[in-house]
């Protein structure tokens, strides 16, 4: 028996003791088959990481005969041994360096001196026998001891080692993803990306951490800020992890792609992945980045799904609308690029883009019509004619709301607005089958037209709708838009074109009101087509239209009193006055209700009674023709014509010679239109006609008004003024005639011989009514002072007026004179006597001067008398009291050569009046005279006055 030898011995044990720990035939645990096994994936920072376990957790056996202890004693005994061999040396150094490592472990790592004796062992090891076979296994185990120390930057870096060194090694690709775990968690992002390259670069021999390492290697890229490469690896990956879409996959399917939900495996990984990806794109620019790379055209839709809904979750709308857009752009023919057109639409509008969303819907629509190149001849689908007449609704919708806002503030925006929305709403109808939303659409694009301005096609429109689609519930109001349609059209044109279209619209009227006799609206449209056939001239049409508008007849006061003006009109126009103002007295018993201008319906009203005076006024009828002129004043006083027509009335009955009548009619005027300028006109005839009916003093009152009358010409008022005077006088109204005399002068006195006469007859009014203000003197003097003051300009009247009032003044003044008694003393009251005489006898002579035929003779007569009376007076004068005898005669004697002298001016002025018998003149002062001169020389002329008294008789 062959005895074996000690180092035999030692290594039996050694392997008893390794037995324990490593059973053989079990597979060694790898980092990959744990993670395989694993469901304690976590995210952290964007990452998804592997719970740090032991790098190598081998299940354990049946407990060992002894303890760690034990077997450490045993390794350190054997490498205590000189001579061991070198292979059993190793061994037990790697050996002793696992239990230090279990031995921290199972003490939970509370004592660190094990893991630092455990690296003591692998750096013996490695010092000792540096290409033994083994250490790749030794070196992943030293970096388990760094890694439980704490001290991950050692523990990558003697993973890397161990890459470099054992290139060959089952645990290559477990040690190259641990390093890149541990050098990402210090954040030393380059040695952690070259070492996940590491794990992709064995191909299959990593295929259980070949996405892991692809997923991780993305985000360390991009964290690194290479988002390119990143993407490029992220994008890899997805190609492996995403199934390729199916031809009948759903829209919902890519939804979930997108999500990363629909991944079969790796769910988490994969919807990181895209996660990855998308922020990667999104560094580069986002849809540019894409744009750029080469893709697999099968997932190319999830890709771009996938960078526009994180762009749209980050609110970044216009980017995500335009990441939508690019690929429908990239992929024209694609079968999903009507959705990802429709998610362009959806962008805008959940970033409230309305302009922006318009033109996406805009473009849909053209790019996919049913009739675009896209279907080539194929059928479109449902859900895309869905989507068509959704965003055809939209973009129509959009367009004529905004005409209609802008209607008022911009007339040529609001009609390109329009205009727009009958583009969209003829490409929905084309969408659209026979039926009720198709005409409502049908009214829309009509109401379209019109607002656009395209107002025949809009009224073809309507009618169509109102007459050629039975059962449209709206076809009354397309009835109403067709009539008003046409009349925007006859409002416009101009010229020979306007009678016809104003036509068109009158028939379109009378359909409407044929159509629906019960309308609310009806008897408005058959007014406003009366009005309409007025404007033509057409009055018959105008009344007839007019009078089938009230029947039934409509509760609106305002409409009723309309139509009534209208046929009144109608009837004026046609010169049937008296239908007119039978239609004006209806409409006008509520003037307040009608739309008409009540002021210029009144004036019409006037016209049609006027126009019936003036007929009858042609026919001779003159008392029918007043009546209706007054008619224009009872029922239309406040108008322009009741005035005139007044007038016209008064006119009438003067042609008529009824003057009675007349003077009414103009009394009445001037009491009615006191401040009207015809009021001059008629107060002439008023005087006129009082005149005519002998009615003089009321005559002088009208004359008097013309007299104050400002805007008269001076001539008409001065003879008005006259004329005052001469009634006043004429009807025995003394002192109406003084005082309208007395306005005369005052106004006229350089008229000499109307105001000398009005003054003459002022003096004579006053000596006839002495309790008339002023007195005749006054006027005598005035007669005079007149005469003096305007010698230049005497006339004969003149002269014989003043003669007339020296005459009286001269009277006057001796009337005084010998109304003073001549008493003591004698020459005191002489004087005054003697100097009255002289004035009166001044007066006289001037008449006598004058040669006045009928005014020298008692001229004369009085100049005698005068003197006469003062030898009279003299005579019966008061002596001088207390005269003796002699004195008494002696004052008689001188009183008798006092009369003398005076007895003779007398004797020599009555003689004078007897001379002018020798001129043919003979009257009372003649014969006074004669009288006289028989009293002073009754020896010499009492037988003359025999025979004064002769021709007395035959006087």
């Amino acid at each position: 028996m062959t005895r074996l030898p000690v180092v035999s011995v030692a290594a039996a044990i050694l392997l008893t003791a390794c037995q324990a720990i490593a059973p053989e035939g079990r597979e060694r645990p790898s980092v990959g088959t744990m993670i395989g096994a694993s469901s304690s994936l976590g995210a952290g920072e964007g990452w998804l990481v592997v719970d740090r376990a032991d790098l190598v957790s081998p299940e354990r056996t049946a407990p060992a005969a002894g303890s760690i202890a034990v077997s450490l004693d045993h390794y350190a005994s054997l490498l205590a041994l000189p001579g061991a061999p070198a292979e059993l040396r190793a061994e037990a150094l790697r050996r002793a360096a696992y239990l230090r490592i279990r031995q921290a472990a199972e003490g939970g790592l509370q004592d660190p001196s094990p893991l630092r004796a455990a690296l003591d062992h692998y750096r013996q090891l490695f010092a000792e026998f540096p290409g033994a076979s083994g250490n790749d296994s030794a070196r992943y185990q030293m970096a388990r001891a760094y890694e439980m120390l704490g001290q991950r930057v050692e523990a990558a870096d003697t993973l890397a080692r161990l890459l470099d060194d054992h290139p060959a090694s089952v645990l290559y690709v477990d040690a190259a993803f641990r390093a890149g775990e541990l050098y990402y968690q210090e954040r030393a992002l380059t040695e952690a990306a070259e070492a996940y390259k590491r794990v992709l670069a064995r191909g299959s021999e990593a295929e259980a951490l070949h996405a892991l390492a692809a997923y991780k290697l993305g985000w360390t890229q991009f964290m690194e800020g290479r988002p390119s490469e990143a993407a490029t690896v992220f994008i890899d990956l997805l190609g492996e992890l995403l199934p390729s879409p199916e031809d009948d996959c759903a829209l919902d399917c890519l939804r979930q792609l997108a999500k990363g939900k629909g991944i079969t495996t790796h769910v988490e990984l994969g919807r990181d992945a895209i996660r990855g990806l998308t922020l990667a794109l999104m560094a580069q620019g986002g849809i540019d980045a894409l744009a750029r790379r080469s893709l697999d055209d099968t997932r190319a839709p999830v890709y771009y799904w996938a960078l526009a809904a994180a762009l749209l979750e980050r609110q970044r709308f216009h980017d995500a609308a335009a990441t939508y857009a690019a690929f429908a752009a990239r992929y024209p023919e694609h079968r999903w690029a009507p959705v990802f057109g429709e998610r362009v639409i959806a962008s805008y509008d959940a970033g409230g883009f309305e302009a922006a969303a318009m033109t996406a819907r805009a473009q849909f629509v053209e790019t996919f019509d049913t009739g675009a190149a896209y279907w080539e001849g194929a059928a479109p689908t449902e859900a895309v004619k869905g989507a068509l007449r959704t965003h055809l609704d939209t973009l129509a919708s959009h367009h004529h709301a905004r005409a209609q806002a802008l209607s008022a503030s911009d007339p040529p925006a609001s009609r390109a607005a329009a205009h727009a929305s009958t583009r969209w709403y003829r490409s929905w109808l084309a969408l659209l089958p026979e039926g009720s939303e198709r005409n409502l659409v049908r009214m829309r694009l009509a109401d379209a037209l019109l607002e656009s301005d395209a107002l025949a096609k809009a009224a073809d429109e309507y009618r169509a709708l109102a007459y050629g689609t039975p059962g449209f519930a709206q076809s009354d109001d397309a009835a109403l838009a067709e009539v008003q349609t046409r009349y925007r059209i006859a409002e416009r044109a101009q010229g020979e074109a306007a009678t016809g279209v104003t036509l068109d619209a009158i028939a379109a009227s009378r359909r409407f009101a044929a159509r629906e006799p019960a309308h609310a609206q009806r008897s408005r449209v058959l007014l406003r087509a009366a009005e309409e056939s007025f404007d033509l001239r057409q009055f018959d049409a105008a009344i007839e239209l007019a009078g089938d508008a009230l029947r039934p007849m409509p509760s609106d006061p305002a409409l009723v009193s309309d139509a009534h003006v209208l046929m009144a009109d109608s009837h004026l126009a046609s010169r049937r006055f008296a239908e007119a103002e039978s239609l004006y007295d209806i409409a006008l018993a509520n003037p307040a209700a009608s739309r008409f201008d009540s002021v210029a319906v009144m004036e019409r009203f006037a016209t049609a009674i006027y126009r019936q005076g003036e007929a009858a006024r042609a026919d001779g009828e003159r008392a029918r023709a007043a009546d209706a002129f007054l008619r224009v004043g009872e029922k239309a006083p406040d108008t322009a014509l009741a005035a005139s027509a007044h007038f016209d009335a008064g006119a009438v009955m003067v042609e008529a010679q009824d003057w009675r009548r007349a003077s009414e009619i103009f009394a009445g005027f001037r009491a009615r239109y006191a401040s009207h300028a015809l009021v001059p006109d008629a107060e002439k005839w008023l005087a006129t006609a009082y005149e005519k009916n002998a009615q003089p003093r009321a005559a002088a009152k009208v004359y008097e008004r013309i007299a104050q009358r400002g805007g008269e010409p001076s001539t008409v008022r001065r003879a008005a003024q006259w004329k005052a005077a001469q009634l006043y006088d004429e009807s025995n109204a003394p002192s109406d005639a003084y005082r309208a005399y007395q306005d005369y002068v005052a106004a006229y006195p350089a008229q000499t011989d109307s105001a000398q006469e009005a003054r003459l007859r002022l003096a004579e009014i006053a000596s006839d009514h002495p309790r008339l203000p002023g007195n005749a003197l006054r006027w005598w003097q005035a007669i005079v002072a007149a005469h003096g003051a305007s010698e230049a300009k005497t006339t004969p009247f003149s002269e014989l007026a003043a003669a007339r009032a020296h005459l009286q003044l001269g009277r006057q003044l001796a009337a005084r004179a010998e109304r003073i008694q001549l008493r003591q003393p004698l020459a005191v009251h002489l004087r005054e006597r003697q100097r009255l005489m002289q004035e009166a006898i001044a007066h006289f002579r001037h008449v006598d001067a004058s040669g006045f035929d009928d005014l020298v003779t008692p001229a004369s007569y009085a100049i005698g008398a005068t003197y006469q009376d003062l030898a009279a007076g003299l005579q019966r004068s008061e002596r001088p009291p207390a005269l003796r005898s002699f004195e008494k005669d002696a004052y008689e004697l001188l009183l008798e050569d006092e009369i003398y002298p005076v007895e003779e001016l007398a004797i020599e002025a009555h003689r004078r009046n007897l001379d002018y018998l020798s001129e043919g003149l003979w009257d009372q002062w003649v014969l006074q005279s004669a009288r006289a001169l028989s009293d002073l020389v009754p020896a010499r002329y009492a037988r003359q006055e025999r025979q004064e008294n002769i021709y007395a008789q035959f006087d």
